[in-house]
């Protein structure tokens, strides 16, 4: 008896697989969400001296407000399926391993830039509060100097 050697179709796979996503997108999501709010009142914090709740009052921009924590979570939740979709549209004809590899890949390569984006139109203070012995020229200390940031907040 002879065996097929046409390939089994990945029906199952692709199941599982938009499964997974729907059920990992909105935690993956929220999460980045929470921690990109931590890291905008982090900045507001050490670079105004303030305590957090008046840094957070004073700031009165509306970055980590609700809405604007919702957005990002919708956001961030699609940066999981777009990677992968477009990481398995690229390699369609390679193995499994590849496919899998390059899709999480591109995953981690587009939350990082979506990340890194928010964060550098976000970061500053509306009103000028950054202390320029804190954080010269509004730029907090841990920020890469290679990396672009918009800066709003020196004084």
């Amino acid at each position: 008896m002879s065996q097929d050697p046409r390939p089994v179709p990945e029906h199952g796979t692709r199941i599982g697989l938009g499964c997974a996503l729907l059920i990992l997108s909105p935690p993956i999501g929220a999460a980045l969400a929470l921690l990109q709010n931590a890291n905008i009142e982090d900045a507001w914090v050490r670079c105004s001296g303030l305590a957090p709740e008046v840094a957070n009052d004073i700031a009165d921009s509306g970055q980590v407000w609700l809405g604007s924590l919702v957005l990002r979570a919708i956001g961030y939740s699609l940066c999981l399926p777009v990677g992968i979709a477009v990481g398995l549209w690229i390699c369609r004809r390679r193995t499994r391993v590849v496919r899998v590899t390059v899709a999480c890949a591109l995953v981690l390569v587009i939350c990082a830039l979506a990340f890194w984006g928010d964060y550098a139109l976000n970061n500053g203070m509306t009103h000028g509060f950054y202390l320029p012995s804190l954080c010269p020229g509004g730029r907090p200390p841990w920020w890469p100097a290679w990396l672009p940031l918009r800066i709003t907040g020196h004084r």
